[in-house]
């Protein structure tokens, strides 16, 4: 493991306790979310206090926040249904925009967490069908 995880721990207590994650920025909460899950830190409390965070403001992230968030959660194994539908509503709206390595990314990610019933896999067939050939690149 990374030697600094609490550092990570103390940072994320500091966060849900101070009601901080309400006044971060998308790309803020999406580097936050990333770093916890990379080096294994899964405080509940944390992950539900933005769960709160990108049910407000999903519609506000880019692609890669959109990304980074459903790999957060799916490595963290803690694959809140409706955080992943919010996530999920955010990536249709432009869904053909992602590059492939996000459309991958959030596709695996959802695949990961196992959340039954997303459009998200049926939207993947319409959007990777006309760049198959790229996949192969």
């Amino acid at each position: 493991g990374i030697p600094h995880e609490g550092v990570f721990e103390t940072l994320v207590r500091h966060v849900v306790e101070s009601s901080m994650w309400r006044k971060l920025s998308p790309q803020m909460v999406s580097n936050l979310l990333w770093a916890c899950s990379r080096v294994g830190v899964t405080d509940v409390p944390f992950f539900e206090a933005i769960a709160e965070y990108i049910k407000q403001h999903a519609s506000s992230f880019d692609n890669q926040n959109i990304a980074n968030c459903a790999w957060a959660y799916s490595v963290a194994e803690l694959p809140n249904k409706i955080i992943f539908d919010s996530l999920a509503d955010a990536a249709m709206e432009r869904l053909s925009s992602f590059r492939l390595d996000e459309l991958c990314g959030l596709f695996s990610s959802f695949a990961r967490a196992r959340v039954a019933g997303s459009r998200i896999f049926e939207a993947a067939i319409d959007v990777l069908m006309p760049r198959a050939a790229q996949l192969d690149a």
